[in-house]
């Protein structure tokens, strides 16, 4: 038996979403309870249940959106009803289980890969090593949390992914689109001369000998498509992030002054290398909104700030393993770079709150200007790519 979900009417609705201030913990759309005491909404439809079948239904991960018991007058969040903590306790620990699952799997063709080669340097690098060392230690961090796991994590954790999700159907201004056009314009360069690093990459020695340029223009640049393409989806996630919670203008500023940061870092620490990737400052835009989430909880889940951390943590972990083909002197310089911007603009909280009507003019034209620069630096990385092709 099912049901088509009505429309909400916020007026009369449960009081528990009433007191829920942000927009993602509001639900969409609220089921009309069916004549039954246990049910839940899945895809918009409303399903009669048993007790016993929602929390097999929750162990096994299944995407619940609403449920309701003889306890709640209306459907409440899965989280929220306190005999379904065990199952989610259970979903964490097959979560857990199944990262360790997909790392062991990675690590596993790395090891084949380095036998097959018959070079054990290819242990390290490759790719599968280090993304399998990644997904073994996100899955062991899970498991570990999930042995004191208590409803208010679980109502955090699905607040927080609530939250993934709003921001998913976010639009992205012209600021971030501008800053993505760069590095879209400038991978397409690359492919035309065949050394594009030595020409416009961070060439230290050129660096030290003058060529102090080559501190930005190898931050809109990448090695191959999959590193394009992860360092795009990680500043796409970031962009959006800090438009709408924050200001739009600062994705832009945030990346071209944390960016040379890792840069300078990676010109200090490994001094005889090449480099090139926005990594340096993707991690500015995370260390950035890590001091934002830090300085202002409550516009963000609750579990946010940690999950920040989490993602910086995983990072150092991808780069301690990856450390033959990853540069982590520059995801430090552009951590720290965020960090520290981060906090000298935001450590007045009257001023977060604030900004946006306040500060709007300065920071839209200190925005713009960003976007100007990196728009000549991109039309000068497509030059110099283009003199050498020639």
């Amino acid at each position: 038996m099912s049901e088509e979900v009505s429309s909400p009417n916020m007026a009369t609705g449960n009081t528990q979403f009433m007191l829920r201030e942000h927009q993602w913990d509001l639900p969409d759309t609220v089921s009309v309870k069916l004549e039954s005491a246990y049910g839940y909404v899945c895809g918009k439809r409303g399903f009669v249940s048993t007790r016993d079948d929602l929390i097999a239904l929750v162990r096994r991960g299944q995407p619940l959106s609403l449920v309701w018991t003889p306890d709640t007058p209306e459907p409440v969040y899965p989280e929220t009803v306190p005999f379904l903590l065990d199952a989610l306790r259970a979903n964490q620990r097959r979560t857990a289980l199944n990262a360790m699952f997909w790392g062991a799997g990675f690590i596993a063709v790395a090891i084949v890969t380095a036998l097959v080669g018959q070079d054990w340097r290819l242990l390290y690098r490759n790719f599968f090593f280090p993304l399998g060392a990644l997904f073994a230690t996100e899955g062991i961090w899970i498991l570990w949390c999930s042995r004191s796991y208590t409803q208010a994590d679980a109502m955090g954790d699905r607040s927080s992914d609530r939250f993934r999700e709003w921001l998913k159907k976010k639009k992205l201004s012209v600021y971030s689109l501008t800053l993505l056009a760069c590095l879209v314009v400038v991978m397409i360069a690359q492919s035309i001369p065949e050394n594009s690093p030595a020409v416009t990459g961070l060439v230290k020695p050129a660096v030290w000998n003058g060529e102090i340029w080559r501190l930005w223009t190898a931050t809109l640049m990448h090695v191959n498509f999959t590193h394009f393409w992860m360092n795009f989806a990680g500043l796409v996630f970031l962009a959006k992030l800090i438009e709408h919670t924050m200001h739009r203008a600062f994705v832009p500023l945030i990346f071209l002054l944390t960016a040379p940061v890792g840069s300078i870092f990676s010109v200090l620490l490994y001094p005889n290398t090449t480099s090139i990737g926005s990594s340096g400052g993707i991690m500015g835009l995370l260390g950035f909104i890590t001091v934002a989430v830090y300085f202002d909880r409550t516009r963000y889940p609750s579990k946010y700030f940690r999950r920040l951390i989490e993602a910086i943590v995983l990072t150092g972990v991808l780069g301690v393993f990856g450390f033959a083909f990853i540069d982590n002197a520059a995801h430090l310089g552009g951590l720290f770079g965020g960090v520290l911007l981060g906090w000298l603009l935001l450590k007045n909280e009257r001023w977060i709150k604030h900004a946006r009507a306040a500060q709007e003019m300065l920071l839209n034209c200190a925005g713009v200007a960003a976007l100007f620069l990196l728009a000549f630096m991109s039309g000068f990385i497509v030059y110099r790519l283009m003199l050498a092709a020639n």
